[in-house]
């Protein structure tokens, strides 16, 4: 029977320092995104993907962080799609480096354990596994909702007190300038 939740990580290592990040992410059932380290939110609607656009100070190392569930009911894999880029806000005309899920990211086959260290930036993933990337025609009608992606709708939110799914590990707030936080 396949992990009922599992982590996934996407380390950006750049010729550039960024302070800026705006991610399209959907995954199948739930996610908690993770920015190098702090908690940015999480989503429930798999066919909805979420955007987020974070601000943080200027690195070339970004560590993109997920928590993913399945309803353990359905006794199906997990699955997670995300779109991004990264960027420099201080540049005129700023380098962008773009990413979207595929081997490059790595994950475990099992859940997640321990306090959820595997969200930090110092992580050392050197024995996770590369992610399985579905095959082009197999997923595209999930790949084409990522066109239309609406404001995450979760913010500064992990995942947690839902039915036989561990707890998304808990994390300082990460600055997020969309959608733009509640006054």
């Amino acid at each position: 029977m396949p992990a009922c939740s599992r982590p996934f990580r996407k380390t950006l290592n750049l010729p550039s320092a960024v302070d800026f990040a705006t991610i399209d992410i959907s995954c199948d059932n739930f996610y908690t995104l993770y920015i190098n380290g702090k908690l940015v939110g999480s989503g429930k609607v798999w066919h909805k993907p979420d955007r987020w656009t974070v601000r943080f100070e200027h690195t070339r190392k970004v560590v993109i962080a997920v928590f993913a569930a399945q309803d353990p009911d359905t006794k199906g894999h997990v699955g997670l799609l995300v779109s991004g880029k990264a960027w420099n806000n201080q540049e005129k005309t700023p380098h962008v480096t773009e990413f979207v899920t595929n081997n490059t990211w790595l994950t475990l086959s099992s859940e997640p354990s321990g306090s959820g260290d595997f969200i930090k930036t110092d992580f050392v993933d050197s024995s996770w596994e590369s992610a399985w990337e579905e095959h082009k025609k197999a997923g595209e009608e999930y790949r084409n909702a990522m066109v239309y992606p609406h404001a995450g709708r979760l913010p500064r939110q992990a995942l947690s007190g839902l039915k036989n799914i561990k707890d998304a590990p808990k994390a300082i707030l990460a600055d997020i300038i969309f959608p733009a936080p509640a006054k």
